[in-house]
């Protein structure tokens, strides 16, 4: 038996590609362009109906992208349906599904480590149409967006904190 060559470029090749075309330093807004691919409203989609399976009422959609540790230039984008509104965290973007309306809400953009340093370092710079991302940026960073996510998840700030121990 003969194996065949694949007639498309496998992941590797298109990494190995366009890590020899780029500078080493990466753009800050690589999460940014990824996003903004064609496939992005299709996985959303996808995610809102495997929710939909799973749960009943409101839930949320929680898309992380993360960097391939082998791939370096390789961005997979992970789109996770949950019951509860997830804790604020770097390369991340947060949707609620209403049930009741069949509607969708943003909840937070939030960019890249090196994307948020990028952004309040120079926020004074940021143009018009990213001001919402900087704002996300902010608030992240301050806490606020964790505490929109206790306050959407119906949890109070009082609440005792949980503290793990190791036990030899």
């Amino acid at each position: 038996m003969k194996i065949q060559k694949p007639k498309h470029k496998t992941v590797g090749q298109i990494s190995q590609e366009t890590a020899a075309q780029q500078a080493p330093d990466p753009k800050v807004w690589t999460y940014v362009d990824a996003m903004a691919e064609e496939e992005f409203i299709p996985n959303l989609l996808e995610a809102i109906k495997r929710g939909r399976q799973l749960f009943v009422g409101d839930f949320y959609i929680n898309n992380a992208g993360k960097n391939e540790k082998i791939l370096s230039n390789v961005l997979r984008s992970y789109w996770i349906p949950l019951i509860a509104c997830p804790s604020p965290n770097f390369d991340q973007i947060v949707f609620k599904y209403h049930a009741k309306d069949e509607q969708i809400t943003l909840i937070w953009t939030i960019p890249t480590e090196a994307g948020c340093e990028y952004l309040v370092r120079n926020r004074q710079y940021v143009i018009s149409e990213e001001q919402d991302l900087l704002a996300y940026t902010i608030a992240f960073i301050d806490g606020s967006l964790e505490k929109m996510a206790m306050f959407l998840n119906g949890e109070k700030a009082t609440d005792p904190s949980i503290i793990l121990e190791v036990v030899n």
